[in-house]
């Protein structure tokens, strides 16, 4: 018994040897989907090594999805090897605090399904990121990490610009396609920029006739450069019509019943997220102004599912099922070679904009 341990030890580093190498001429294309890799006694001479190492290697690349073998017939590359059709989507938020996030998840779920009856096999695992330290990280999601020293992903789209993943293999890897959301590149990492939201919302209450116009926002924004955009396009806002509202409370019912307590009101109003456009709403129904003769409400939303609102609101946000494709897109080119562009601006739209779940 002793024997055959000392014989796995010392053959290990040639194991290890044969699965980077033919993992690497799979992910080349040099054995491409389907191909016949050479017989375990062609591999046995060309590494110089027994056949007990080829086979485990072998095994090793089975159990990781890049090959199949047939009894009798030899090893094949499989016909949807992970690093072209198994994706991975790092989300930082679970539950509904964070809609952007799941609606992304949703999406993903239905975008994947309805490509199934696709010749190429597409997946998307989503992994929620936990708070920890970058050191902590790689003990925290292992088996994550090693699928991408592994390249068992065809790409990885980082739903946050991913400050604390520096140093794992989620970055490091080489050659592994990557995209995240972020308004510069970051790390030499494909940018997806998000705009144009709060100019279509001003462009529909502007051509509504509405000057007086409020808006909610999220606690951590910065209220100038909304204040800033809302003088340049000539409303009538005084500061303290932009409210920063926490995710984690219901204020926003209460500042929106405050401010529309007077006589010196809005008559347009901007709720910036979709997060806020349910407490921001009830607290519009509850204020008895009407709507839209007295007020006009825009609510973002991610495209195609909408937050509940209590009364009726113009829907402005992005469409995820698009911003999926565009993800999927720009990590397929990456990893063809293909240049990309650092940073691609991704637009908001209306409802009727957004495009249906592609074929």
């Amino acid at each position: 018994m002793a024997g055959i341990t000392q014989l796995i030890h010392l053959h290990a580093p040639i194991q290890s040897r044969i699965v980077d190498d033919v993992r690497s001429r799979i992910i080349s294309g040099e054995f491409p989907p389907g191909c016949q890799l050479p017989s375990v006694l062609e591999m046995e001479r060309n590494y110089g090594t027994s056949v007990i190492t080829v086979q485990r290697a072998l095994k090793h690349l089975r159990k990781d999805g890049f090959i199949r073998t047939r009894r009798g017939s030899g090893s094949y590359v499989t016909a949807n090897p992970p690093h072209l059709c198994n994706y991975a989507m790092l989300v930082p938020y679970t539950g509904s605090a964070k809609r952007f996030f799941t609606a992304l998840e949703a999406e993903a779920h239905e975008f994947f399904s309805f490509l199934e009856n696709s010749p190429v096999k597409r997946r998307m695992s989503v992994c929620h990121q936990v708070a920890c330290r970058p050191e902590d990280r790689v003990a925290a999601h292992p088996s994550l990490m090693e699928a991408a020293e592994k390249h068992q992903f065809a790409g990885i789209i980082l739903t946050t610009p991913p400050f604390d993943l520096a140093g794992t293999p989620l970055l490091e890897t080489p050659d592994l396609p990557r995209v995240t959301f972020h308004p510069r590149p970051f790390t030499g990492i494909p940018a997806i920029n998000l705009q144009g939201f709060l100019d279509k919302a001003l462009d529909h209450l502007l051509k509504r006739g509405r000057r007086r116009i409020a808006v909610i926002i999220l606690a951590y924004e910065n209220p100038d450069r909304y204040l800033q955009a809302l003088r340049e396009r000539g409303c009538q806002t005084p500061p303290h019509w932009i409210h920063g509202i926490g995710l984690q409370t219901h204020w926003a019912e209460n500042c929106v019943r405050l401010l529309l307590a007077g006589k010196d009101r809005p008559d347009g109003l901007i709720i910036a997220d979709d997060n806020l456009v349910p407490d921001a709403t009830r607290g519009i129904a509850a204020s008895g102004v009407s709507v839209p003769d007295e007020l006009e409400v825009v609510a973002h939303t991610n495209f195609p599912h909408p937050t509940d609102a209590a009364v009726p609101a113009t829907r402005i946000g992005y469409s995820i099922t698009r911003l999926l494709q565009l993800c999927i897109d720009l990590l397929d080119r990456q990893r063809a070679g293909e240049e990309t562009p650092s940073v691609t601006e991704f637009h908001a739209c209306r409802a009727d904009e957004a495009e249906s779940r592609a074929e």
